[in-house]
């Protein structure tokens, strides 16, 4: 097996081993890092309790009163000022 790499290495051009082996060996310690990288250690997160109030609700049709003074400048637009 390792006649049949080295009969491989030696017809590749000088070029090209090189960076063949830069290859490798980058891949190599890609490999040695994921492999020996350490597991973080797990955090448990506890939940935050947010009391909260509700009320019931019912549809109106609702329109707000509202004391203003304004000056109607066109059909589309008003500048409105409170009191």
């Amino acid at each position: 097996m390792i006649n049949k790499v080295k009969k491989y290495v030696s017809a590749v051009p000088g070029s090209t081993q090189a960076t063949i082996v830069l290859l490798v060996g980058t891949v190599l310690f890609i490999f040695y890092l994921s492999a020996t990288k350490l597991d973080p250690p797990l955090i448990v997160a506890e939940e935050k309790v947010w009391p909260v109030s509700a009320q019931q609700v019912e549809y109106k049709d609702v329109q707000p009163q509202l004391r203003l003074f304004g000056e109607i400048v066109s059909s589309r637009r008003s500048d409105l000022r409170a009191f």
